[in-house]
């Protein structure tokens, strides 16, 4: 079970139409006015020093909190995850997500909030501006941390109560996500942190994190927020492609090694995602299942929807699906290097066994400005240089009277290439 929080904006929408007619009355609407009753004693000047905001929005919150009451309507409130307007909700865009998708934000997301301590996305709000982080003293509390004590945190634990493996989603500031009290909270926290290289180092740019951690919401909403019936179409779509049509009712406990290898690769599928990660697919598949299993990859690979990234110890497996490979030793990349070149340039690279005497014909080969060494009586390596064809050798073995025995491509395989790798690798490419 997952649920997500975020922050809310200092900014309410009034005006951009609501899509949605499922609301909700916020859970903590009675402490909310609490505070309302003690904000409406304070004098617009009060704000603006309390706030650290500009006259102008001083006077507008001064007016929020005069014109807040009970009870909540769709007529004098509108919910929350369509008010809030700022870079998270930019992120989100949650006007354009479909029927299912919006009712995924739905489920899963949470908002932390000063003033109604934490919302579900359809709770109805009026307008109102209460940071979190202000020292604001309501019934013997030092700051509203105090005021909401551990009453965020067991919401959220009665949010978890009813599933298994709870994980909770921190896309929240560090202000509002201080409201959760994590040691008493019943779920893991992931707390993801998003970085744009800036010069050579990843940094925190906070406009673009803020609208990154709304788009992230929106990207889970993408990825789960199919209706049923449309899921279970797409599972069956991708169980097929990897051959367990026959299969996709059994239980995943009953599969062998190699199925559960295939059921991953479905799994990894079934989005329809640009960029596919594969950590050792062939692992434990006997030799026809791994025909099979490459097959797939290079299908996927061939038809341009979506790149993939392969990870693997089994040279063979990355020779045959990957067009360009990384090679790391000790956690640092010590070659780069671009197959489908390689192979271009092995083109270029001759061995050639003769008979025949070879001083005339190398003196030639030379004279066209091939590099050539022998490397034996009779065997002969050559560098071919632009312009310079195997006809061409041909004519000039003719001339010289030396028969061509045997001619072939030099070709450094995968494992040469990884070799020279581990032997060489002090870091670069």
């Amino acid at each position: 079970m997952i649920r997500v929080v975020v922050s809310p904006a200092k900014s309410i929408d009034t005006v951009k139409p609501v899509l949605v007619r499922e609301f909700s009355i916020p859970r903590f609407i009675d402490r909310a006015e609490r505070l309302v009753q003690h904000l409406r004693l304070l004098h617009p000047s009060d704000i603006e020093q309390f706030m650290g905001v500009s006259t102008k929005l001083a006077e507008l919150n001064f007016q929020r909190f005069q014109s807040w009451h009970l009870p909540f309507t769709t007529s004098n409130a509108r919910q929350a995850v369509y008010a809030f307007d700022g870079d998270v909700y930019d992120g989100l865009g949650i006007r354009s997500l479909d029927a299912a998708q919006v009712a995924y934000v739905g489920r899963h997301l949470r908002i932390l909030s000063g003033l109604y301590g934490v919302l579900h996305p359809f709770d109805l709000i009026q307008p109102y501006r209460l940071e979190m982080g202000r020292k604001f003293g309501v019934d013997g509390a030092r700051s509203l941390y105090d005021f909401w004590g551990s009453s965020i945190t067991q919401a959220l634990n009665d949010d978890f109560s009813a599933g298994q493996n709870p994980i909770l989603v921190n896309l929240a500031s560090e202000e509002y996500f201080k409201a959760i009290k994590v040691g008493e909270l019943k779920a893991r926290v992931v707390t993801p942190s998003f970085m744009e290289y800036k010069g050579d180092k990843p940094r925190i740019v906070a406009l673009m994190a803020k609208r990154a951690r709304g788009m992230m919401v929106r990207f889970m909403a993408e990825l789960s927020g199919l209706p049923p019936g449309a899921a279970l179409e797409r599972a069956h779509e991708a169980l097929f492609f990897v051959g367990l049509g026959e299969a996709r009712y059994r239980n995943l406990d009953t599969y062998s090694l190699g199925m559960k290898q295939l059921a991953k690769l479905a799994q990894a599928i079934v989005h329809g995602p640009q960029l596919i990660f594969l950590d050792e697919p062939t692992n434990g598949l006997d030799p026809p299942a791994r025909l099979r299993m490459i097959k797939m990859i290079r299908e996927i690979r061939d038809s341009g929807q979506a790149n993939i990234l392969l990870s693997s110890h089994l040279l063979r497996d990355v020779e045959e699906c990957c067009e360009e490979i990384l090679i790391l030793k000790d956690g640092r990349l010590v070659t780069y290097c671009n197959l489908e070149e390689e192979r271009k340039a092995n083109k270029k690279f001759l061995m050639l066994e003769t008979r025949g005497e070879l001083q005339g014909f190398v003196a030639a080969v030379a004279a066209m400005g091939c590099e050539c060494a022998m490397t034996s009586d009779h065997r002969l390596k050559i560098i071919l240089q632009d312009g310079a064809e195997i006809r061409d050798l041909y004519r000039l073995a003719a001339t010289s009277k030396v028969q061509i025995r045997r001619l072939a491509y030099k070709r450094d395989s995968l494992e040469d290439i990884f070799l020279k790798a581990m032997e060489n690798g002090n870091g670069g490419s």
